[in-house]
């Protein structure tokens, strides 16, 4: 048991440290988000929802501490859904086969929202005022969405539906492509997706109107909690703002369970190796000290306390090495059910299974240092006159 919580630990942890190492596409730091969800009985039309996202980013860019902000229904990590099928201009309609290929994630942003977060503009231009209602519908696309459809061509000025092509939704332009973000997760791979400007009803539905404001500041971003309420109220007094948060929390959020998991694996496999060590180290002392006898002879017969020493430790090795054999068979069955937990690593991590037995092979020798010494210090003529 010993031997397979610590090899669980250890997946978990090297799996931990692999998606901390992960680049989410964007800079979470400095980042505040909070909520705005506009009724649809005041804000059904397109230009109320302007009125009120340009009011609120006007007075959001004056407050002091704020470099940029933006709007968007949803920012990374913080909704899991939303995709949708895309008919591409002059390509033939995918089969049933293919059809997957063709889903791709959908966020709505308004203008300046890839600059607050240091999303990298690869091709074309970001959202602009001129993607204003009236104006020629516009998108932009993510590098993944370019590399799947336009492998060998710029995708900007080609042209995308939401759905099939003779379908009600207006053909968008594509104007610009971004850098992947994980949207979905900091372990889940950045998918196809594209981007829609906030100022044109592309699909006149709540779910497609932006909800959440995103404010890059210089310090502390939840020191401007209050100030970004208040800007939100000059514009609409009667407008909650919930969820206030920064995107580290969001990111702890997203590490909550990893960070569960590895505390308890870990918690349980250091206090069975604690436990296994104590059990080692006394059945250790109990055989040197039914050995006093032998071993005091053996010193008065010229046996160097050396050779004692070594003794009393390939004991202990030979019963770690049974140990560790059995239990890294028993891991390398188990840990197979931990897979679904593992990020960019595998159940049977050869590096994880070394590490774990020098680890024991280390815990065997600090166990039997002590029972080893001992008898080595036994002194003989004492010994053969208690006999």
């Amino acid at each position: 048991m010993t031997v397979v919580l610590l090899v669980a630990a250890g997946l978990l942890l090297r799996s931990y440290a692999k998606v901390l190492a992960v680049d989410p596409g964007f800079n979470p730091r400095h980042v505040l988000l909070a909520e705005t969800v506009l009724p649809a009985s005041r804000y059904g039309a397109q230009d109320a929802r302007t009125r009120f996202y340009d009011g609120v980013l006007e007075r959001v860019m004056a407050l002091p501490g704020v470099t940029r902000a933006a709007y968007a229904n949803y920012p990374p990590l913080t909704f899991k859904g939303g995709r949708l099928f895309i008919t591409i201009e002059g390509r033939p309609t995918p089969p049933p086969e293919d059809f997957t290929r063709f889903i791709v994630s959908d966020r709505v942003v308004s203008a300046g929202y890839f600059a607050t977060l240091d999303v990298p503009v690869l091709r074309g231009r970001e959202f602009e005022a001129r993607d204003a209602a009236g104006a020629p519908f516009a998108a932009i696309i993510n590098a993944k969405l370019a590399r799947q459809h336009f492998p060998n061509e710029d995708p900007v000025g080609h042209r995308i539906k939401i759905g099939n092509p003779f379908g009600p939704n207006p053909w968008l332009t594509i104007v610009g492509v971004v850098g992947d973000m994980r949207q979905y997760g900091i372990d889940t791979a950045a998918e196809p997706e594209i981007y829609f400007a906030a100022d044109q009803s592309v699909v006149n539905a709540p779910f497609f109107w932006p909800q959440q404001l995103v404010v890059r500041t210089t310090g502390d971003p939840l020191a401007l909690a209050t100030a970004v309420r208040q800007a939100v109220w000059a514009v609409d007094a009667d407008q909650p703002v919930s969820r206030i948060q920064s995107m580290s929390q969001v990111f702890d959020a997203e590490l909550l369970n990893r960070n569960t998991q590895l505390t308890l694996i870990g918690a349980f496999a250091l206090l069975t190796l604690l436990i296994a060590s104590v059990g080692l180290y006394a059945v250790l002392s109990y055989s040197v000290a039914q050995q006093l006898r032998e071993i005091g002879v053996r010193m008065a017969l010229g046996a160097r306390r050396i050779s004692v020493v070594i003794g009393v430790l390939r004991e202990g090795f030979v019963l770690t090495a049974i140990g560790v054999v059995f239990g890294l068979a028993a891991a390398f069955a188990g840990t197979k059910l931990l897979t679904a937990w593992l990020f960019e690593i595998r159940a049977t991590d050869p590096l994880t299974f070394t590490a774990t037995a020098l680890l024991l092979g280390v815990v065997a020798v600090a166990a039997t240092a002590l029972p080893a010494f001992r008898g080595a210090s036994v002194n003989p003529s004492a010994v053969l006159r208690a006999e």
